[in-house]
């Protein structure tokens, strides 16, 4: 979020670039543990906001720069609890 925020026009200054593009390479390592499907309504929110976050900045650099900081086709559209639903609204697109 943070760093979408730098990237965002009404806040963008050199400085929030240059933070939000230090950030890029910490965001990208993360993603690479993945998103997994959730075991509890807990992880699935967790998840989802992840999922929603990671849309968001890859939106706002692609403004910016043209790119991605992860593949928008590896971006979940949906966050799935494993097993019975104890929330199934927390099983819906992203």
């Amino acid at each position: 979020m943070v760093a979408a925020a730098c990237y965002n026009h009404n806040h963008k200054t050199t400085e929030t670039v240059k933070v939000a593009d230090s950030l890029l390479p910490h965001i990208n390592k993360m993603w690479t543990e993945g998103l997994r499907s959730a075991k509890t309504v807990e992880e699935a929110r967790i998840n989802k906001w992840v999922a929603w976050g990671l849309k968001r900045l890859n939106n706002a650099l692609s403004r910016e720069k043209g790119e991605f900081v992860v593949n928008p086709e590896t971006v979940p559209t949906r966050i799935m609890i494993d097993g019975p639903s104890p929330a199934p609204h927390l099983n819906v697109q992203v």
